[in-house]
């Protein structure tokens, strides 16, 4: 059973992990954003495949457990990235 503020937590980087790429999307049409976490979930979730079915409770999370537990990093790094990108746009029209 999950805990009310693992719950929170989890519901939280869901919500980010959508928000933030939209909003640099509809900004200025930044796509970094959106590659790094479909790329990220991507990636977690084909390792996890690849690792197989779990039997037992083992202490070695698996990459799609990182990718909820460390959300956190990939939204800092798509914010990063994004607001990059929008400063490179910047001084290409300007």
């Amino acid at each position: 059973m999950t805990k009310p503020l693992n719950g929170a937590y989890i519901i939280l980087g869901m919500f980010l992990l959508g928000f933030v790429p939209v909003v640099f999307y509809i900004g200025e049409k930044v796509m970094s954003p959106a590659i790094i976490v479909a790329l990220s979930l991507l990636l977690s979730g084909f390792g996890s495949w690849l690792a197989g079915p779990v039997s037992a409770p083992s202490a070695i999370p698996t990459p799609f457990a990182l990718y909820i537990l460390l959300w956190v990093g990939v939204v800092a790094l798509a914010s990063l990235s994004g607001g990059l990108e929008y400063r490179r746009k910047q001084k290409v029209a300007g």
